[in-house]
């Protein structure tokens, strides 16, 4: 169940700092203008996907995703580069926004989408990702099932890198 890929492990230990730090869940920031919400967290984990890939690889990513996860009742997608089309929309990155007006099985179901997408390289999320991304939408579950053990040194280092460098912040 540890998450071994160095790109889900960065947004392992980026999440693991936000639920470490934020308020509880669905009260708002200190210093920000959102709450700890489903959405807000989903949305930040597409932004730390978002980060790891080219612009014109992440807007084909998400272009991807407007097409295969429709809303049900008026068949527009989750994500749009169009606030108007959404009922409560979301900034993500770029000009991209997200649809706040969603269910958890909704979010569930648009993180299983994002598994199944091949990014640039070949590089698939896993569903150990999917897992954890799920608790951490959930926000009761604690994330460190995810974490690498010793036994994967190399994924272990790398995350005790990431933790460290947080830390110091």
């Amino acid at each position: 169940m540890p998450i071994t890929n160095k790109i889900e492990l960065d947004i392992l230990a980026t999440v693991v700092l936000w639920k470490n730090s934020a308020p509880k869940d669905k009260h708002k920031f200190k210093y920000l203008d959102k709450r700890n919400s489903q959405t807000e967290r989903l949305c930040f984990v597409l932004n730390l996907i978002a980060s790891h890939f080219k612009d014109e690889d992440y807007n084909s990513i998400f272009q991807q995703l407007t097409t295969r996860n429709p809303r049900k009742k008026d068949d527009k997608s989750y994500l749009s580069k169009d606030p108007s089309q959404l009922k409560e929309p979301h900034p993500v990155k770029g000009d991209w926004y997200f649809e706040g007006c969603m269910n958890k099985g909704q979010k569930q179901l648009f993180m299983q989408h994002i598994r199944k997408l091949r990014f640039p390289g070949g590089f698939q999320f896993s569903t150990d990702f999917s897992a954890c991304v799920d608790d951490f939408l959930d926000y009761k579950n604690p994330l460190d099932k995810y974490e690498p053990t010793e036994n994967d040194k190399e994924a272990f280092d790398f995350y005790q890198e990431k933790m460290d460098l947080f830390k110091s912040l």
